[in-house]
């Protein structure tokens, strides 16, 4: 073993790597530091640069590394606080704008913005307004039942929607249907706020074979399962946000489209067949007996003339630089918005209605791309979409005449005021409380308040604590969630 370290000079070898070794890391020191010299570090334009650059000592030989970095800031001595404010980095330099301290990079550093969606979303708004997974605007109206989503492998579940003939309102939708994964029919008639389960009238909050859970939380209706798939519907403004866990990617169709993020922009068939004709869709995508649905009935997009006033209105919700909207048009296209807004206008009944349910999707759509944006005045929190309550800062009173008042908007009532009181019931649904006579308490009250003047009360009723329900949870009676006191009886029950 001597000899052949002898013979092959390792012990030279050793000091000329280390040598080297060394030599190295000098180097990779001396480059990494100078890249940490925050002088070298700005390039913008004006951009301060610190006074001294930094200073590196070697010596190997003593064990010795010493490196001197000026600092933005001034601090003399451990003993002290860093003065922060008189630092090179604070006296030289231009202000940066604010826009670019606190706008839109703010929302892009967001990190939820960073991991990958864990949900796609699709819409149905109105009668026949649909935007698909993939983000496709397109409107359509039938007398038909239609696949809007499902499960197509293995039959998890299915959603369709239910159109009906009405004389003053053409091929009007009536009802939403959920097929849920133990074969349980879940039908939500939005208009009538009606939930039925298997043909029987059922009052909410339900759980439905275990696994599907209906709720109210105000203007809302809500449906939630345990494998991902969720509805969240706007009674006011018959607006309807289905949601889809990631985890049926490349499993399902139907009108709202594929839930594929390979496949942007298209409408497909049941065989995967791309196509551009909703008419061709809808009857792809009709379910129910052969004998129901002529071809006579097939959907079709009517095209109404806008008329002068509804355009004005339109083009001020979507184009006036004073609308709230505005903020948003950078992140949402608001051209699709704004067509269904003068489709809308144009045979509505109700021009303010119609305005607020195209303002009403439009936010929801903003506040799913992370920007706060709030209703136009005149449109109140009765009125909200379904996504827009948690991100609203102004409140909104909606008055006896079905108008809403709104925030800096002043009115003056002349008459008499209302001699009537809301009372909400928040009742713990503990087993030590389920022979307790309500009725009577609430007989007792009523009485109370009709011997201060007060009548026609309406109440409500809110539980917490239950088997199935622990958090609170409104509960319905005839779909509504303000009854008078004779329905009272009924809501205890539930």
């Amino acid at each position: 073993a001597q000899w052949v370290w002898h013979y092959y000079e390792i012990s030279d070898q050793l000091v000329s790597s280390l040598r080297r070794f060394i030599s190295n890391v000098d180097s990779v020191l001396l480059n990494l530091l100078g890249d940490l010299d925050l002088g070298t570090m700005s390039t913008l334009p004006g951009a301060p640069t610190l006074p001294g650059a930094p200073t590196l000592l070697l010596r190997p030989d003593a064990g010795l590394i010493e490196y001197a970095q000026p600092l933005p800031v001034e601090w003399r001595g451990f003993d002290e606080v860093p003065r922060f404010g008189e630092g090179p980095l604070s006296r030289q330099g231009p202000e940066p704008e604010v826009e670019q301290r606190s706008g839109r990079y703010q929302d892009y550093a967001s990190p939820g913005l960073l991991n990958p969606p864990l949900s796609h979303h699709a819409v149905l708004a109105g009668d026949g307004h649909y935007i698909t997974f993939s983000g496709v605007h397109y409107t359509l109206r039938g007398n038909c039942s239609y696949l809007l989503t499902g499960d197509l492998l293995d039959n998890r579940f299915s959603l369709l929607v239910n159109y009906q003939d009405k004389l003053e309102r053409r091929f009007s939708r009536q009802s939403l249907t959920l097929i849920t994964d133990t074969g349980h029919h879940i039908n939500i008639d939005t208009n009538t706020r009606h939930v039925t389960v298997n043909g029987k009238r059922k009052e909410l909050p339900l759980l439905v074979g275990g696994s599907t859970r209906v709720v109210r939380s105000g203007a809302k209706l809500l449906v939630s399962t345990e494998y991902g798939v969720s509805m969240s519907c706007d009674l006011h403004h018959d607006l309807c946000v289905v949601d889809l866990s990631e985890w049926f990617h490349g499993r399902t169709g139907g009108l709202l489209g594929p839930l594929d993020t390979g496949v942007s922009g298209t409408l497909t068939l049941p065989d995967g067949t791309p196509t551009r004709d909703v008419t061709d869709l809808a009857r792809a995508w009709r379910v129910g007996h052969p004998g129901s649905c002529s071809e006579s009935n097939a959907p079709h997009t009517d095209q109404h003339p806008d008329t002068q006033e509804g355009k004005e209105l339109c083009q001020g919700l979507y184009q006036d630089f004073d609308s709230p909207l505005v903020t948003c048009h950078d992140e949402v296209d608001y051209a699709p918005y704004y067509a269904m807004c003068l489709e809308d206008m144009s045979r509505a009944k109700d021009p303010e209605g119609a305005l607020c349910a195209s303002a009403a999707l439009y936010i929801s759509e903003c506040n799913r791309r992370g920007m706060e944006v709030v209703m136009p005045q005149g449109c109140g929190e009765n009125q909200l979409s379904p996504n827009l309550l948690p991100f609203t800062h102004h409140s909104h009173c909606p008055l006896p005449d079905g108008s809403t008042l709104s925030p800096g908007e002043v009115q003056v009532f002349d008459g008499n005021s209302p001699h009537s009181a809301d009372t909400v019931l928040i009742v713990e649904q503990a087993s030590c409380l389920q022979g307790l006579q309500l009725s009577q308490l609430t007989d007792k009250l009523d009485s109370a308040l009709n011997l201060a003047g007060l009548i026609n009360n309406r109440y409500s009723v809110v539980g917490f604590g239950g088997d199935r329900f622990p958090e609170p949870q409104t509960y319905t009676v005839d779909g509504e969630i303000w009854f008078g006191r004779r329905a009272l009886n009924k809501a205890f029950r539930g």
